[in-house]
Protein backbone atom coordinates (compact mmCIF):
# COMPACT_ATOMS: atom_id res chain seq x y z
CA UNK A 1 0.00 0.00 0.00
CA UNK A 2 3.08 2.46 0.93
CA UNK A 3 4.29 1.62 -2.81
CA UNK A 4 0.96 3.04 -4.35
CA UNK A 5 1.30 6.67 -1.91
CA UNK A 6 -1.01 5.02 0.83
CA UNK A 7 -0.22 5.91 4.98
CA UNK A 8 -1.53 3.59 7.49
CA UNK A 9 -4.40 5.76 10.12
CA UNK A 10 -2.87 6.10 13.43
CA UNK A 11 -6.13 4.88 14.83
CA UNK A 12 -6.55 1.59 12.83
CA UNK A 13 -3.46 0.73 10.99
CA UNK A 14 -6.05 -1.69 8.67
CA UNK A 15 -7.16 1.46 7.04
CA UNK A 16 -4.77 3.42 4.16
CA UNK A 17 -5.29 6.64 3.11
CA UNK A 18 -4.69 8.69 0.94
CA UNK A 19 -4.79 12.89 -0.49
CA UNK A 20 -6.58 12.82 -3.97
CA UNK A 21 -8.17 15.13 -6.47
CA UNK A 22 -11.51 14.09 -8.44
CA UNK A 23 -12.04 14.48 -11.59
CA UNK A 24 -14.06 17.72 -10.70
CA UNK A 25 -11.32 19.02 -9.04
CA UNK A 26 -12.40 18.05 -5.48
CA UNK A 27 -9.71 17.34 -3.01
CA UNK A 28 -10.75 14.12 -0.39
CA UNK A 29 -9.16 11.35 0.83
CA UNK A 30 -9.04 7.66 -0.39
CA UNK A 31 -9.13 4.87 1.56
CA UNK A 32 -7.97 1.11 1.74
CA UNK A 33 -9.40 -0.91 4.14
CA UNK A 34 -7.81 -3.91 4.40
CA UNK A 35 -8.50 -6.88 6.84
CA UNK A 36 -6.66 -10.26 6.04
CA UNK A 37 -8.13 -11.07 2.70
CA UNK A 38 -10.84 -8.47 2.40
CA UNK A 39 -10.31 -4.89 0.63
CA UNK A 40 -12.91 -2.32 0.17
CA UNK A 41 -11.55 0.57 -1.81
CA UNK A 42 -13.46 4.28 -1.41
CA UNK A 43 -11.94 5.77 -4.37
CA UNK A 44 -12.96 8.05 -7.34
CA UNK A 45 -11.98 5.11 -10.06
CA UNK A 46 -11.35 1.75 -7.89
CA UNK A 47 -10.83 -0.29 -10.37
CA UNK A 48 -7.58 1.34 -10.89
CA UNK A 49 -7.04 1.24 -7.38
CA UNK A 50 -7.69 -2.56 -7.63
CA UNK A 51 -6.20 -3.19 -10.56
CA UNK A 52 -2.37 -1.62 -9.00
CA UNK A 53 -3.42 -4.03 -5.64
CA UNK A 54 -3.74 -7.11 -8.23
CA UNK A 55 -0.59 -6.47 -9.76
CA UNK A 56 1.15 -7.31 -6.08
CA UNK A 57 -1.70 -9.18 -4.51
CA UNK A 58 -3.64 -11.12 -6.81
CA UNK A 59 -7.36 -11.15 -6.20
CA UNK A 60 -9.71 -12.88 -7.35
CA UNK A 61 -11.95 -11.78 -11.06
CA UNK A 62 -15.02 -12.39 -9.48
CA UNK A 63 -14.60 -10.73 -5.99
CA UNK A 64 -14.02 -7.43 -7.80
CA UNK A 65 -16.70 -5.09 -8.08
CA UNK A 66 -19.31 -2.64 -6.61
CA UNK A 67 -19.47 -4.10 -2.70
CA UNK A 68 -22.20 -5.43 -1.13
CA UNK A 69 -20.61 -7.30 2.02
CA UNK A 70 -17.66 -6.34 4.23
CA UNK A 71 -17.33 -7.94 7.59
CA UNK A 72 -20.57 -9.30 8.01
CA UNK A 73 -21.86 -5.96 7.30
CA UNK A 74 -24.14 -5.23 4.72
CA UNK A 75 -23.15 -2.23 2.23
CA UNK A 76 -25.63 0.31 -0.01
CA UNK A 77 -25.28 3.05 -2.20
CA UNK A 78 -27.22 6.23 -1.27
CA UNK A 79 -28.55 8.76 -3.47
CA UNK A 80 -29.40 12.23 -1.92
CA UNK A 81 -31.61 15.05 -3.06
CA UNK A 82 -28.52 16.79 -3.84
CA UNK A 83 -27.46 14.34 -6.17
CA UNK A 84 -24.52 13.38 -3.61
CA UNK A 85 -23.97 10.01 -2.87
CA UNK A 86 -22.91 8.50 0.44
CA UNK A 87 -22.30 4.61 1.26
CA UNK A 88 -24.62 2.94 4.01
CA UNK A 89 -24.19 0.14 6.39
CA UNK A 90 -26.11 -2.23 8.08
CA UNK A 91 -25.76 -5.00 10.12
CA UNK A 92 -29.18 -6.39 9.62
CA UNK A 93 -28.43 -9.64 7.96
CA UNK A 94 -25.43 -10.28 10.53
CA UNK A 95 -27.82 -9.74 13.32
CA UNK A 96 -30.12 -12.48 11.76
CA UNK A 97 -27.70 -15.07 10.94
CA UNK A 98 -25.99 -14.93 14.38
CA UNK A 99 -29.91 -15.09 16.05
CA UNK A 100 -30.43 -17.99 13.83
CA UNK A 101 -27.72 -19.46 15.28
CA UNK A 102 -28.52 -18.97 18.78
CA UNK A 103 -31.60 -20.28 18.46
CA UNK A 104 -30.63 -23.60 17.04
CA UNK A 105 -27.83 -24.02 19.58
CA UNK A 106 -29.66 -23.18 22.33
CA UNK A 107 -32.57 -25.46 21.50
CA UNK A 108 -30.41 -28.37 21.15
CA UNK A 109 -27.66 -27.82 23.76
CA UNK A 110 -29.10 -25.53 26.69
CA UNK A 111 -32.40 -27.44 27.93
CA UNK A 112 -32.48 -24.88 30.86
CA UNK A 113 -32.15 -21.50 28.70
CA UNK A 114 -34.42 -19.84 25.58
CA UNK A 115 -35.31 -16.33 23.75
CA UNK A 116 -38.20 -15.20 25.27
CA UNK A 117 -41.02 -14.89 22.66
CA UNK A 118 -41.58 -11.15 23.24
CA UNK A 119 -38.32 -8.67 23.92
CA UNK A 120 -38.93 -4.59 23.84
CA UNK A 121 -35.40 -3.73 25.66
CA UNK A 122 -31.95 -5.10 25.41
CA UNK A 123 -32.14 -6.12 28.84
CA UNK A 124 -35.48 -7.31 31.33
CA UNK A 125 -37.17 -4.36 32.94
CA UNK A 126 -35.11 -3.27 36.26
CA UNK A 127 -32.32 -5.91 35.95
CA UNK A 128 -28.70 -5.52 37.37
CA UNK A 129 -25.79 -7.63 36.03
CA UNK A 130 -24.06 -6.33 39.10
CA UNK A 131 -26.84 -7.40 41.51
CA UNK A 132 -26.96 -11.11 40.23
CA UNK A 133 -26.30 -13.67 42.30
CA UNK A 134 -27.42 -16.84 40.43
CA UNK A 135 -25.45 -19.71 40.24
CA UNK A 136 -21.99 -20.01 38.18
CA UNK A 137 -21.89 -20.97 34.43
CA UNK A 138 -20.21 -24.44 33.97
CA UNK A 139 -17.38 -24.18 31.80
CA UNK A 140 -19.32 -25.13 28.91
CA UNK A 141 -21.82 -22.93 29.30
CA UNK A 142 -19.68 -20.05 30.09
CA UNK A 143 -18.11 -20.44 26.76
CA UNK A 144 -20.69 -19.95 24.85
CA UNK A 145 -21.80 -16.77 27.38
CA UNK A 146 -18.59 -15.58 26.00
CA UNK A 147 -19.26 -16.63 22.18
CA UNK A 148 -22.05 -14.57 22.49
CA UNK A 149 -20.74 -11.31 24.12
CA UNK A 150 -17.94 -11.56 20.86
CA UNK A 151 -20.52 -11.66 18.58
CA UNK A 152 -22.85 -8.57 20.07
CA UNK A 153 -19.55 -6.46 20.46
CA UNK A 154 -19.06 -7.23 16.81
CA UNK A 155 -22.84 -6.34 15.88
CA UNK A 156 -21.52 -2.94 18.13
CA UNK A 157 -18.97 -2.19 16.02
CA UNK A 158 -20.94 -2.27 12.58
CA UNK A 159 -23.78 -0.42 14.22
CA UNK A 160 -25.69 -1.68 16.62
CA UNK A 161 -25.17 0.95 19.12
CA UNK A 162 -28.84 -0.26 20.93
CA UNK A 163 -26.87 -2.94 22.63
CA UNK A 164 -23.62 -0.96 23.12
CA UNK A 165 -24.50 -0.57 27.27
CA UNK A 166 -25.75 -4.19 27.74
CA UNK A 167 -22.74 -5.82 25.85
CA UNK A 168 -20.51 -3.89 28.05
CA UNK A 169 -22.12 -4.33 31.19
CA UNK A 170 -22.27 -8.31 30.34
CA UNK A 171 -18.34 -8.44 29.15
CA UNK A 172 -17.72 -7.37 32.93
CA UNK A 173 -18.90 -10.65 33.45
CA UNK A 174 -16.91 -12.77 31.22
CA UNK A 175 -14.54 -14.26 33.76
CA UNK A 176 -17.04 -15.89 35.76
CA UNK A 177 -20.76 -15.29 34.38
CA UNK A 178 -23.46 -16.79 36.10
CA UNK A 179 -27.21 -17.89 34.92
CA UNK A 180 -28.47 -14.58 35.10
CA UNK A 181 -26.06 -12.84 32.63
CA UNK A 182 -26.22 -15.97 30.08
CA UNK A 183 -29.96 -15.39 30.65
CA UNK A 184 -29.24 -11.52 30.20
CA UNK A 185 -27.27 -12.00 26.76
CA UNK A 186 -30.00 -14.87 24.90
CA UNK A 187 -32.41 -11.89 26.50
CA UNK A 188 -30.30 -9.59 24.32
CA UNK A 189 -30.94 -11.97 20.86
CA UNK A 190 -34.46 -11.98 21.12
CA UNK A 191 -34.71 -8.26 21.54
CA UNK A 192 -32.52 -8.10 18.06
CA UNK A 193 -34.65 -10.79 16.69
CA UNK A 194 -37.39 -8.73 16.84
CA UNK A 195 -35.36 -5.68 16.00
CA UNK A 196 -33.28 -7.53 13.03
CA UNK A 197 -33.66 -3.94 11.36
CA UNK A 198 -33.01 -0.97 13.74
CA UNK A 199 -30.78 1.63 12.87
CA UNK A 200 -29.96 4.62 14.69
Amino acid sequence: MSDMGYKPCKADPDLWMKEQTNKAGTDYYSYILCYVDDLLVLHHDPKKVMDRINKHLPLKPDSVGPPTFYLGAKLKKHTFKSGRQAWGLSASKYVQEAVKNCQAYVSSNLPDYFLVKKAENPFPVEYSPDDDVSPLLDPGEANYFMQLIGIMRWMCEIGRLDICTETSMLSSYSAMPREGHLKAALHVFAYLRDHANTRL
